[in-house]
């Protein structure tokens, strides 16, 4: 079958990301240290490295995380855990997550689950909620599709070459995108997708595709009472959800937009998510 036949043409993928203990662990993340409190975002399915480009330019100790091995568990617990294990393998003490995208439900989730081992979390680019149709078991069809040669040869499509991310990554940025200009944006790009087509990456996309999207309800993020704070790219419309949801379910909390941006607000100012990150930090109170 020509699907059969494409899929042995791009070859096996390296094998996996191996597991890393508290000191390989230091060395899978880039670290900035800086003089304020600390910050850790968690990323959605933007790669870590599209975070690099804010590092350097934080006056916080931020930590931008790396890539982790698929456990064939998918929850918001198992991602909870994660993010506490990483604050825990960096002896970080109660920093202020940051959650772009999808991974705003995972910050929320920790802001519930405990409270007592952050300072606080920024919903950036995202409501923590599910997209429609996405909060329930998905059809039957879309787990068959998933398993068939024909979603592995799409896969493979999509994340072999740069082409097709490249345009994800210009239609998610913002009308000013400074951080995918020249060569370091195509090496971005291309940072972005390489670990994508490892053998370990293609099971998790597959394996989690036909399972409910993370997410919180709108009781369970109106229930969150540590500090917390909305920043969005202004050009950001649906990519993440609902802005006026996440801040009047947050409490409406202090809010801030990156001028020109849209979903990958990092990446399309870095300087000013940074200058706009750095002045939430001081204005987060808990919820009343």
């Amino acid at each position: 079958m020509p699907t059969s036949t494409f899929n042995c043409a791009t070859g096996e993928p390296s094998a996996s990301i191996t597991n890393a203990g508290a000191t390989q662990l230091r060395r899978r993340l880039r670290s900035f240290s800086f003089t304020v409190s600390p910050s850790r975002p968690c990323r959605g399915l933007s790669s870590h490295r599209s975070w690099r480009r804010t590092g350097p330019s934080s006056p916080s100790t931020w930590r931008a995380r790396g890539n982790s091995q698929h456990s064939g568990r998918y929850s918001l617990d198992d991602q909870s855990d994660l993010v506490l294990g990483v604050v825990e393998a960096l002896q970080l003490d109660k920093p202020t997550l940051v959650g772009h995208s999808l991974g705003a439900a995972v910050v929320g989730a920790v802001a519930l689950e405990h409270p007592d081992r952050i300072s606080g979390i920024v919903f950036a680019d995202g409501d923590a909620l599910p997209f429609d149709g996405r909060e329930g078991e998905p059809p039957a069809v879309a787990s068959f599709i998933a398993r068939t040669p024909y979603a592995l040869s799409l896969y493979r499509l999509g994340t072999h070459w740069n082409w097709f991310p490249r345009r994800i990554f210009d239609a998610q940025c913002g009308s000013v995108c400074h951080g995918l200009q020249g060569a370091k944006g195509d090496a971005l790009v291309d940072a972005w997708i390489r670990p994508l087509r490892q053998r370990v990456a293609e099971e998790a996309m597959l394996d989690t595709a036909d399972r409910p999207m993370l997410h919180l309800t709108p009781e369970q993020v109106r229930a969150i009472r540590v500090p917390r704070a909305v920043l969005w790219g202004e050009e950001d419309a649906t990519g993440g959800g609902s802005r006026e949801g996440a801040e009047r379910n947050l409490g409406h909390p202090p809010s801030a937009t990156v001028a020109n941006a849209g979903h990958l607000s990092m990446v399309a100012d870095p300087d000013g998510f940074v200058r706009a990150l750095n002045g939430l930090l001081g204005r987060m109170t808990p919820a009343g």
